[in-house]
């Protein structure tokens, strides 16, 4: 008998589910969510950037948002375009305003490619 080994992928099918997966499986996930709100209320820089990289689904990105109010700007990079497909139609539905951008951006081949200027905050949550 061989055995049938494949590589992880951030395809559609996770992207459906990785809300409900991180919200189950990663202890004090939302904890860590409320957390990462507060530290951004103390060093938000009005007009500077924040930038999530590894965005996801865009749940961080969704939530600073409302913490920091429509005239920051976020910007979310994910290396799976089926997670930035997700994301855009989260982001979409939430309707934050025109302050949210999704680009795609990957850490392991091409990590000079990402711009991250004048950021006040960068997180990097569950992606390394």
């Amino acid at each position: 008998m061989t055995a049938c080994s494949s590589d992880f992928e951030f395809n559609e099918e996770v992207a459906a589910v990785f809300d409900d997966m991180l919200s189950r499986s990663i202890p004090f996930y939302h904890e860590q969510q409320s957390l990462i709100e507060e530290i951004a209320r103390q060093f938000y820089v009005p007009g500077s950037t924040v930038v999530d990289l590894g965005s996801s689904t865009g749940t961080i990105l969704i939530r600073l948002a409302n913490t920091l109010g429509s005239d920051c700007m976020l910007t979310g990079y994910d290396s799976s375009r089926p997670m930035i497909k997700r994301a855009s139609r989260k982001i979409s539905e939430a309707n934050p305003g025109e302050c949210i951008t999704i680009r795609y951006g990957d850490l392991n081949d091409k990590p000079d490619d990402l711009e991250i200027r004048h950021a006040s905050i960068v997180t990097l949550c569950w992606t390394l």
